[in-house]
């Protein structure tokens, strides 16, 4: 379900018309555009932990805001229900709240994988950030036997 208004509301529902309860992961793969990557930051995830898997998987603790300074992408753990994208270049607050998820991707692909993707401009790393509101990783969400599970992000931009 999708919602158009002073915000945008999407909403995933799946259904179970089963008799068997089920394990699911599910992502909104939302790639926002930022006026300049360098001054983007990510507000809420500040001590969170994180699976780094542009090294390897490794787990680690944010410090402060995310901020991007090479290839990020990161599956954000047991995580708040509202994030905030901060993009100075651009004047420009992208509030992000989400319910029936406990876990954020932040993505970024970079200099070399920018220039090796077929749907990417070599430069477009710079102007583009996904937040993702997902199940992934330890977040595994199941759906009961003729039970349904709903996950839902909710946009909206706050200007300066």
């Amino acid at each position: 379900m999708i919602t158009i208004g002073t915000s945008l509301t999407v909403e995933l529902i799946t259904r179970n018309l089963g008799d068997k309860a089920f394990p699911l992961t599910q992502a909104f793969h939302t790639y926002f555009q930022v006026g300049d990557i360098n001054r983007v930051q990510v507000l809420g995830l500040e001590n969170s932990q994180y699976l780094d898997k542009a090294d390897g998987g490794v787990e680690k603790t944010q410090v402060g805001a995310v901020v991007v300074t090479g290839e990020v992408d990161r599956i954000y753990l047991d995580v708040t229900n509202e994030l905030v994208i901060d993009d100075s270049a651009l004047n420009r607050r992208i509030r992000i709240k989400s319910s029936g998820s406990k876990s954020v991707v932040v993505w970024n692909p970079w200099v070399t994988i920018s220039a090796n993707m077929a749907d990417l401009d070599d430069a477009d790393y710079q102007r583009l950030l996904c937040v993702e509101t997902t199940n992934a990783a330890t977040d595994i969400v199941e759906v009961p036997a003729h039970g349904e599970f709903r996950l839902q992000a909710i946009y909206s931009v706050e200007r300066d």
